[in-house]
C-alpha cells in the first residue's frame, strides 16, 4: 500500500471511530462523555494532520501531472519541427548548422556566418539567420555536471532522538475545558465534628469554598521546512513534528513543576538525608489524609536517592526508581536539595484546552511563493495546585550521605 493510501484509510478509520462515539452517546441517551471528547480532540487534530498531508501530495501530483502534459507538448513541437526540416532541409546559405549544443555561441555564429564574411564594409549586407532561444539546438542539455553537490546523494534525516518520558504530566489530574479560562473552587478542611450527646443539638460544619481562576498560556514553537527537502529526506517531517511535540511537552512539565515550587500553602518539613526526608514526606502526607502515589525531585537528587538505598542494603548497584515504595516523578524545574512528596493527581489539575497539537501549512508570510512549509506544535494550557495539603515539601538539611548498613554493624 501507497503512503497516500495508508493516509487516506487512516483518515476513514477516524470518521468511522468519531461516528461510533457518537452512536455510542445516542444510544446511551446522553452527551459524550470527558473521556469520548478527550478521544474526539485527538481524533480531530490528527484528521488535521493527515487531511494537510493529503491535500499536499494532491497538490504535488498536481503539479507532477501539468509537468508531464507540457513535456509531452513540447516533445511534439519538437517533432514536428524536425519533420518539417526533413521534408525541406533549410539552405547552408542562411543557416548556421551547430556542431554541438554546448559549443554554440551567438557571436562566433555570426562572424563564421558567409553573410558576415562577404560584407566589403560599405553599402547594405544581406540578412543572417541565427536559432532563436526556443530551438532545439540553443537548449543545452542539463547534465549531472551542473548539478549541486548536496542533491547528488539522498539524504537521510538521521536517528528520531531520545524518546522522553514525561512522568509528572502523566500523573496530574487534566481537567479539558472549552474556554480561555477555568474557576474552580478551593475546598477549605471542615471543623472537627463534636460529641453529641442524645438529644442535644448538633453543630454545623464551618465549610465555605473559595472560588479560584486561571487563564490559559500558549506554549508553542515552529520550523520550517521546503517542499523539496520533503521529497527528498527521508523522514524529516515526522522527526520535526517528534522533535517539536517533545519540546512543547518539556516546557508543559516545567510549567506544572513551577507552579508546585511556588505555592505557599504547601506543607513543609526538614530531614536531615534525603532517605529520611522522603519517609518523612510519607508519613505527614498520610497523616493529613492522603496516599502518596509520587515523589517529585530534580534528576540529580533521584540519583542520590538512589545510591543512599544501594549504601544502606545488600541489594547491590541496582537502579531502583523509587523510595519507600514510591516511583519518582523526575522534572529539572524541581530544585535540588528538595522532594515533594505527594497525591499528585489530587493535589495538581491541568486544564487543557484541547490535546497537544501539530499543523503543518504554508500560509504564512510568504512562504507560499518560497515552497515553504511551517510546522508548528503547541498547546494552551495552565497548571495550578488545586489541593494543596496533598503535596508535602521536603528540605534536606545535611549534604553528607548516612552511615551505611555495613558501617554500622562493625561499631
Amino acid at each position: 500500500m501507497s503512503y497516500i493510501s495508508q493516509k487516506v484509510d487512516e483518515r476513514k478509520r477516524n470518521d468511522i471511530l468519531i461516528q461510533g462515539i457518537f452512536d455510542a452517546a445516542e444510544k446511551r441517551g446522553g452527551d459524550v462523555t470527558d473521556d469520548e471528547k478527550r478521544q474526539l480532540g485527538e481524533i480531530e487534530n490528527r484528521n488535521k494532520v493527515l487531511d494537510a498531508d493529503i491535500e499536499r501530495y494532491n497538490n504535488l501530483a498536481e503539479s507532477s501531472e501539468k509537468a508531464r502534459k507540457l513535456g509531452i507538448a513540447a516533445a511534439e513541437r519538437e517533432e514536428n519541427a524536425e519533420r518539417r526540416d526533413a521534408d525541406d532541409p533549410p539552405s547552408r546559405s542562411n543557416t548556421q548548422v551547430l556542431e554541438t549544443r554546448a559549443d554554440f555561441n551567438f557571436g562566433k555564429k555570426f562572424v563564421e556566418s558567409p553573410e558576415f564574411k562577404d560584407y566589403t564594409g560599405s553599402g547594405r549586407s544581406r540578412a543572417t539567420e541565427l536559432p532563436g532561444p526556443a530551438s532545439a539546438e540553443f537548449r543545452a542539455a542539463i547534465t549531472t555536471g551542473t548539478v549541486p553537490d548536496a542533491f547528488k546523494t539522498q539524504v537521510i534525516a538521521g536517528p528520531n532522538g531520545p524518546a522522553f518520558s514525561f512522568p509528572l504530566l502523566d500523573l496530574l489530574n487534566r481537567e479539558q475545558i472549552s474556554t480561555s479560562a477555568a474557576t474552580w473552587l478551593r475546598w477549605p478542611e471542615a471543623t472537627d465534628a463534636a460529641l453529641v450527646a442524645e438529644g442535644d443539638l448538633k453543630p454545623e460544619a464551618t465549610l465555605e469554598p473559595e472560588e479560584e481562576a486561571i487563564a490559559l498560556k500558549t506554549y508553542a514553537h515552529w520550523k520550517a521546512i521546503t517542499r523539496q527537502a520533503l521529497e527528498d529526506v527521508d523522514r524529516i517531517e515526522s522527526i520535526v513534528q517528534a522533535r517539536l511535540l517533545r519540546g512543547v511537552l518539556r516546557k508543559l512539565q516545567s510549567a506544572a513543576a513551577d507552579v508546585i515550587v511556588t505555592d505557599s500553602g504547601i506543607v513543609e518539613v526538614t530531614a536531615p538525608t534525603f532517605l529520611e526526608g522522603a519517609r518523612a514526606g510519607i508519613a505527614t502526607l498520610e497523616a493529613l489524609g492522603y496516599s502518596p502515589n509520587a515523589i517529585g525531585v530534580n534528576p540529580a537528587d533521584a540519583a542520590t536517592l538512589d545510591l543512599l538505598a544501594m549504601a544502606n542494603t545488600v541489594a547491590g548497584a541496582v537502579r531502583t526508581g523509587g523510595a519507600w515504595g514510591l516511583p519518582y516523578a523526575p522534572a529539572t524545574a524541581f530544585p535540588q536539595g528538595t522532594l515533594y512528596v505527594g497525591d499528585f493527581t489530587q493535589a495538581v489539575t491541568w486544564f487543557d484546552r484541547g490535546n497537544t497539537s501539530v499543523f503543518v501549512t504554508d500560509s504564512h508570510a510568504d512562504f507560499f511563493l518560497r515552497n515553504q512549509l511551517v510546522v508548528l506544535a503547541e498547546a494552551r494550557a495552565a497548571f495550578a495546585v488545586t489541593e494543596a495539603p496533598a503535596i508535602v515539601k521536603v528540605t534536606v538539611t545535611e549534604a553528607t550521605a548516612p552511615e551505611t548498613v555495613a558501617a554500622r554493624s562493625s561499631k
